[in-house]
Parts: structure tokens; sequence; C-alpha cells
């Protein structure tokens, strides 16, 4: 399966929102020494006053040069780091709200019952939008339209809304130059976004399902205007059925 983020470059209408993030520090209490004396780090007092001792929270995203450390740098449209089985995507702040062209494919098939390969399964125009500590992949209604401020452009924007594609936390502080943050290609990617499952339980009648722990990236590239993952996803189900003690009157399917 092949993932494409295609910059705006080909003269395609997109629309999308915005992110920033920061990082947090959480405030801790000093303790009070005995008969009341003041401690190293100053009088005794409550959380937030002058001689407070502060500490990192614990919740809030690592640095950013923390999570890329020792990882390998594809730079293009987004830039994409790389280590191991492990993906980031970084996100500059203009690039959030920013449209581009979400394509997927299909590299690879089973070869019966039009599960083949070489396919365009499914494409949108697509935004990375911040939603709390969460970055979500929106898929933007741009087929229903109506002309700004007109009567009836909020019962289109009710009537037919966007879609969320995948979501993933955040996952470093920003960058302390660029202000980029990066996310968790593998939480946001590796999954059943093609919904292949559904397609599969259809054909064979089986309930298969996307097997995260088989699948992973095959490689990745980024140029000026184009970031590609090559995925390998695997589909399976626990268990083969049985066949019937007595012939069904219906046909049903072979398993692949």
């Amino acid at each position: 399966m092949a993932i494409a983020l295609l910059s705006q470059k080909k003269n395609i209408p997109l629309l999308i929102s915005s992110m920033l993030a920061c990082g947090v520090l959480g405030v801790a209490s000093a303790q009070t020494p005995p008969n009341g004396a003041a401690g190293p780090a100053g009088p005794a007092g409550p959380a937030g006053a002058p001689g407070a001792a502060a500490r990192p929270d614990a919740a809030a995203p690592k640095p950013f040069a923390e999570i890329i450390k020792d990882a390998k740098l594809t730079s293009g449209y987004f830039n994409i780091y790389q280590k191991d089985e492990k993906v980031w995507i970084e996100i500059k702040p203009e690039q959030f709200d920013s449209p581009f062209y979400f394509q997927v494919n299909s590299t690879r098939g089973i070869g019966e019952r039009f599960v083949l390969p070489n396919g365009m399964v499914r494409s949108h125009i697509a935004e990375f939008k911040k939603q709390g500590n969460n970055v979500q992949l929106i898929a933007k209604n741009h087929r229903f339209v109506a002309k700004p401020g007109s009567a009836i452009e909020r019962a289109v924007k009710e009537g037919f809304t966007d879609s969320l594609i995948a979501a993933t936390t955040i996952a470093s502080a920003p960058h302390p130059d660029r202000k980029s943050i990066l996310i968790d290609a593998n939480a946001l990617l590796l999954a059943d976004i093609p919904g292949t499952s559904t397609r599969l339980e259809t054909v064979f009648r089986l309930p298969y399902a996307y097997d995260a722990r088989n699948s992973g990236f095959v490689n990745v590239r980024s140029t000026e205007d184009m970031t590609t993952f090559n995925v390998t996803a695997h589909y399976g189900i626990a268990k083969l059925p049985a066949p019937p003690l007595t012939p069904s009157p219906v046909p049903t399917p072979r398993p692949p």
C-alpha cells in the first residue's frame, strides 16, 4: 500500500486548519523545613509562590532533539525521520491548516476476486489539524460548497461535514528554532485507512481485520512537492471456520 501526501503546487483548491504546540512545566510546592526555617529554595510557601521548586511535567512531550536522536532525516515536503521501525513526520507551523492531496494506492493484491494491485483506493483534499494534544488528519468536504456569507452556507456546513481519517498524539515539544513538532507516523498511518478489511469480509464472508503487529513501513520518500510512505499492510483472521457438517444450500466463497 502506498500513501502519498502532495503539496498544493498542482493548482488543486485545498483547505486546512492551524496548529501550535508548546511544552508544559509543572510547579511543585517546596517542603517546609523543621521549625519553619528557610530551606535551600527559599522560604516555604504555596505552590507557584516565590521560592517554590519547579520540575518538568512528566506528561509533557519530550524535546524535539531527544526524539530524533540517531534517526535518519529525509528532507522534503514533509521532513521525515526514521529510526529502525519508527517513523516521525515533522509538521511546521505553516503546514497546519495548509491543504494537500492525500492519495492511497494498493500496490499488491491476492490475485482473485478483484483484490488486485495497482489500484487508486482513496483520495482526499486533506489537512493536519490540532485538537488538544492530538493531531488529526482531516479529509475536507470539497464536493459540496456554498458562497461564503450566503444563506445556504451554514446548511451546507452542517449537512456535509469533514471526515476524520486518522489521529495521533503530539510526539515532541516544538523545535527551538523552527517551532515545528513531530507526530508518530506509525500511529497515524499504520491502520486500515483504505477499509480493506471490509472489502475482504465482503468478498470472502470472513471477519478479516487489520493486523498492526505484522504491518509496517517498507520505505519512505520525500521530495520538494511530495512525501510518500510504502506500507506493508497485513490482514488476517484468528481462525478459519470449520466446514459445516452438511453442505449449505447457499454456496459460500472459499478462503483466499
